[in-house]
């Protein structure tokens, strides 16, 4: 069995596709309680992302004892954020310290989606990540574009391994991956992104894969159907549905999260179709390591919030489809309505799917940091 960590929701499913495109049974789980039976992928996420560093490292080695004893042995990535979110390296550490391996490779570009890193500096669209979007990011602001200054303990790799190291390497290509992948001995955990574990994959699939499900349908949100953003990295798209953004009131915690529900449960139940979201653009504060820049306020004290919000109206009316954006908010929401388990049920474009949950439910994934397509 190969077994995919995700420290968000998102890129679980984003992978989890990945693996079912390529016609390999696969299970996404949130957390590893129990784990499923006659799959080839088994995609686990942590949601460590929003946890502080000591208790994603916790968090994350208890995960690996679990599997440990439930599955003798799978074969383990680490799927990590394709702008260095998150607390990357001290994750790696825990799953190499649970699990014997004796080093780290991580490869942090993503480059089809024009993510690379080249001479240790990390590009977005040929821009540098501290001069994009993602240095007004709530949780992990990227200050600088430089690998090894965003984590001071990570190493170049030169050829040689070195105990409990975590290693990266350039990536502007997936030739560059496939060059790097190729040359790993024994013993090498490798993390990365969805690009990353696309090339993984196709050196550890399991013997018993199947057809590839190669066609992609084409997107159609049914007319009955919530959609929850809770990114600060996109921007809601224009469907013509309903637009709920949080009251100031509730944003600001002067309010609870039933005056929102109260605000748009009426609407919700005639029109069947809405979507919640946080107008980050209006809601920022000063940020003194910028100088004169400002930070996003950070939406982590909205997730229960929007999740409580959502556990209300989908309780008075079930929407055919769940769409959620941004893996923080996904995992309050789907954690609020109690859903554990899911498969892939369709793939719209990268990191867009849809799940079925174990409710009977449906949910719509997409990774906040990726374009609406």
């Amino acid at each position: 069995m190969t077994i995919v960590l995700a420290d968000d929701v998102t890129g679980a499913a984003e992978v989890a596709g990945i693996a079912w495109q390529k016609g390999l049974r696969t299970v996404l789980t949130v957390g590893a309680e129990e784990a499923p039976a006659s799959v080839d992928v088994w995609v686990i996420a942590t949601d460590s992302r929003s946890m502080s560093e000591a208790d994603a490292s916790q968090t994350v080695a208890a995960v690996c004892r679990n599997i440990r004893e439930k599955v003798a042995d799978g074969v383990i990535f680490k799927k990590t954020d394709s702008a260095m979110r998150g607390h990357i390296t001290a994750e790696c550490r825990a799953v190499m310290s649970a699990t014997g391996r004796r080093a780290a490779l991580w490869l942090p570009g993503n480059p089809t989606h024009g993510r690379i890193v080249k001479e240790g500096v990390y590009y977005i669209n040929g821009q540098r990540l501290d001069k994009t979007d993602f240095s007004f990011d709530p949780g992990f602001p990227a200050y600088s574009a430089v690998v090894t200054e965003r984590f001071p303990d990570v190493k170049t790799f030169s050829g040689e391994w070195q105990a409990g190291q975590v290693y990266f390497a350039d990536v502007t290509s997936q030739e560059d991956i496939r060059r790097s992948l190729a040359a790993l001995p024994d013993g090498i955990l490798t993390a990365g992104a969805a690009d990353v574990f696309t090339v993984w994959l196709e050196q550890h699939a399991p013997a018993t894969q199947q057809t590839p499900n190669t066609s992609r349908s084409s997107f159609h949100v049914p007319r009955s159907s919530l959609l929850v953003c809770g990114s600060t990295q996109s921007k809601t798209p224009d469907t013509g549905i309903p637009v709920w953004p949080v009251p100031q009131e509730v944003y600001d915690g002067k309010a609870p999260a039933s005056v929102w529900t109260q605000r748009v449960l009426p609407e919700y139940i005639r029109e069947g179709r809405g979507a919640l979201v946080l107008d980050a653009g209006d809601h920022q504060t000063p940020d003194k390591r910028k100088g004169n820049g400002r930070r996003r306020k950070s939406p982590v004290v909205l997730q229960d919030v929007m999740a409580d919000v959502v556990k209300s109206l989908v309780d008075a009316r079930r929407p055919e489809w769940l769409v959620v954006e941004g893996g923080a908010t996904a995992f309050a929401v789907i954690s609020r309505l109690g859903w554990k388990t899911f498969s892939v049920e369709r793939l719209f474009a990268p990191g867009v799917i849809l799940l079925g949950s174990d409710s009977g439910d449906y949910l719509l994934l997409k990774p906040g940091s990726y374009r609406w397509s």
